[in-house]
């Protein structure tokens, strides 16, 4: 498992460092906006299938069960107004921020580019540091995910388990024969 996670780990590491180079050479024949809408465009293609395939095989396995986070809030006027407008807002700043990196890219090399974007990783923090911002952890890092499918597969009974931070689920899969509520 441990040897599974570093090669993807290595493999998206790879990917991410080769992008800035596509990126580059991408800018020599198309603007910066054509680039950002093909690659949306690509990442949805992808992305939407991968869903589609997901909710029918959840939809197959009657043997599996969700259990869906306590703590969701209840889906009323508001929140829906809330969630379009963020959801609104942060489009337009993802845009307006991919806009200017790859309008960049064109102006210096993929290392140097591929450098202040991960430089971000510390810079935010310390951004947040200064702006004197607190921050309320939850559990949502794949470490974390991962304790709790070991914690739940070593429970008697459970076959599988899976934690989907995405949609605040965690799938259970139980053995044959065992009675989901004993379990």
């Amino acid at each position: 498992m441990k040897l599974r996670n570093a090669l993807i780990l290595a493999l998206t590491a790879f990917i991410w460092g080769t992008s800035f180079v596509a990126q580059s050479v991408g800018m020599d024949y198309i603007g910066p906006f054509t680039f950002n809408g093909v690659r949306s465009f690509i990442g949805a293609m992808t992305i939407v299938p991968c869903m589609l395939i997901q909710k029918k095989l959840q939809g197959k396995n009657k043997r599996t069960y969700q259990i869906a986070s306590e703590n969701k809030a209840p889906v009323d006027e508001k929140n829906i107004k809330e969630l379009v407008i963020g959801g609104i807002l942060c489009g337009v700043l993802l845009f307006v921020s991919s806009s200017l990196q790859q309008i960049g890219i064109k102006y210096t090399s993929a290392g140097k580019a591929g450098f202040i974007t991960a430089f971000y990783i510390v810079l935010v923090p310390v951004i947040g540091i200064f702006m004197k911002k607190t921050y309320q952890i939850e559990v949502d890092c794949a470490n974390c995910a991962n304790l709790m499918e070991e914690a739940t597969k070593k429970t008697e009974g459970v076959q599988d388990a899976v934690v989907n931070f995405m949609t605040q689920k965690m799938i259970v899969e139980f053995s044959e024969g065992s009675d989901p509520k004993t379990v």
